[in-house]
């Protein structure tokens, strides 16, 4: 400790409130700091809730994932300076029973055994929220009509490749244990040829055999995957239907 005053342990004390899915958990954190005379606490403890309100350990403690301790440790002492001391203290809002606590200080710390100069207490209330990601349930309705075997101007593959690749390439932007996919084809007849399936590699047998022929009938094969998602579609999945197709339908003739 320096003797002149020029630093100090100050202790500051912020909370916030997390809302996740109508599920409200009160993160109080107690934090001490050795800082210079005019650090301003305010500004140091909303800087460490800003900064874990962005990051995954928020949700990693309401889902009491082991790992949550050495990642929120990890990140609080990315953002102090060195020989900093703090102590965090993680209550929940429903029984007001500590989760957990993440701290430097271990016992016999001269923390413990020197005055304190300056002693700070800062509360601070700011809400936060995590989006969590929603489960999709997709079909991919596709073209595969007489048509869909031309090409555009200046391409040197079909309609029917390039809708392929398209379909194909979306697959990547999933996330096989969370999202399912299907895939139905439309021409003069509707044809499901794969089912709401997390495994990708279904799907893409799927597209890759689809051939084309016949005429264009888009209704029939919007109101299939309609009728699909009413069998078989998830309640907490959003439902989309994705639509690959060179034009308009010429089928039901009237």
């Amino acid at each position: 400790m320096n003797k002149r005053g020029q630093m100090r342990i100050i202790e500051a004390m912020t909370a916030c409130l997390l809302m996740v899915s109508g599920l409200a958990a009160s993160m109080y954190f107690s934090s001490v700091y050795t800082a210079t005379r005019n650090v301003n606490v305010e500004k140091k403890c909303v800087d460490i809730i800003n900064l874990i309100s962005k990051h995954e350990v928020t949700e990693e403690i309401i889902l009491h994932k082991k790992s949550w301790r050495t990642n929120l440790k990890s990140l609080i002492e990315s953002l102090l300076p060195p020989n900093v001391f703090y102590r965090i203290t993680i209550r929940s809002s429903l029984n007001n029973t500590v989760v957990g606590v993440v701290t430097n200080i271990k016992n016999g710390s001269p923390l413990n055994e020197e005055p304190v100069s300056i002693k700070t207490s800062v509360t601070i209330s700011v809400p936060l929220r995590i989006r969590k990601r929603v489960p999709i349930d997709i079909f991919f309705v596709m073209d595969v009509s007489a048509s869909m075997l031309r090409t555009l101007p200046g391409d040197k593959v079909t309609k029917l490749e390039s809708a392929k690749l398209a379909a194909k390439s979306f697959l990547d932007y999933l996330n096989s244990s969370r999202d399912r996919v299907g895939v139905i084809s439309f021409c003069s007849v509707v044809t499901l040829e794969c089912n709401l399936t997390s495994y990708f590699g279904s799907v893409r047998e799927g597209i890759d055999g689809l051939r084309a022929w016949g005429l264009t009938n888009i209704g029939d094969g919007i109101y299939r995957a309609t009728s699909e998602f009413n069998v078989n579609g998830r309640g907490d999945a959003l439902l989309v239907i994705i639509v690959l197709s060179d034009g308009k339908a010429n089928l039901p003739v009237n």
